[in-house]
């Protein structure tokens, strides 16, 4: 019998050691992208767990690019600069072209600074 919390995405075959929170949290990625060119772009969540999160951004990025995520603790429409947040620095682990010119990534975590 599995047993479920609010947020916590199940997997049936799931490989990670750690569970995954699907929650729309507000982020601004940063990072460089497959021209080289710098962006930062403001997006939500898909899921985080303890050592990575998972996000789709509009430049193409990718695998072993280094990226600057700040994570604000909000769901509301707007994040304000009250926000509790974190910042993570992390490496692209997997890139997956989406609809639309979108990139999917998995990102794991090399530093977490809590603000």
């Amino acid at each position: 019998m599995m047993t479920l919390e609010l947020g916590v995405t199940p997997v049936t075959d799931e490989r990670r050691s750690k569970l995954r929170i699907a929650v729309p949290f507000h982020a601004k990625v940063k990072g460089t992208d497959l021209s080289g060119d710098e962006f930062a772009v403001e997006t939500v969540l898909d899921n985080i767990s303890a050592g990575g999160l998972y996000v789709r951004i509009v430049p193409r990025v990718a695998i072993g690019t280094k990226l600057s995520i700040d994570v604000a603790l909000r769901t509301t429409p707007v994040a304000t600069r009250d926000s509790p947040r974190f910042t993570v620095d992390g490496t692209v682990l997997r890139s997956e072209a989406k609809p639309g010119g979108a990139c999917g990534l998995a990102v794991s975590f090399k530093e977490v600074r809590f603000e």
